[in-house]
């Protein structure tokens, strides 16, 4: 049986395996594509930029502005895009406890974004329908 453990100490994560369970061996098997080898990549919305980093960025169709407060100071944010990051398998152990559909669509679009749970539940109820689309289209992107 393999275990893992995540240290917070640790940049790493570890794998303790002990011989107790082997994983089943049957016959290799080989899939050949008919497109050369070459991947076949997800459609991004025709506003979403790949950019160097392998993250995308995407202008919202409707820029969305938001008061943020926080203890005495208050102050506004405008967000006419957003940026994307590929998911990572902590993000997606995090989201697949959310057992409402909804809210496990905000949580992984603020996963993706870098931004608080909190802040995207605001922004999504704000964001056009053009623009939720366009984000889970994204998301989707980084699952091809």
């Amino acid at each position: 049986m393999s275990k893992l453990s995540i240290s917070q100490r640790a940049p790493d994560a570890i794998v303790e395996e002990d011989d107790g369970e082997q994983p089943a061996r049957g016959p290799a098997v080989v899939v050949e594509s008919d497109d050369d080898g070459e991947p076949k990549a997800g459609q991004l919305p025709a506003r979403a930029t790949l950019n160097d980093d392998g993250s995308v960025t995407l202008a919202l169709v409707k820029p969305v502005t938001l008061t943020i407060r926080k203890g005495d100071s208050e102050k506004q944010e405008t967000y006419a895009e957003l940026t994307f990051r590929e998911l990572t398998g902590a993000d997606l152990r995090l989201v697949a406890q959310e057992k409402d559909e909804m809210k496990r669509t905000i949580l992984t679009l603020a996963r993706a974004t870098g931004m608080t749970s909190i802040r995207m539940n605001v922004l999504f109820d704000r964001l056009a329908q053009r623009d939720v689309g366009g984000a889970t289209a994204v998301i989707a992107y980084f699952q091809e």
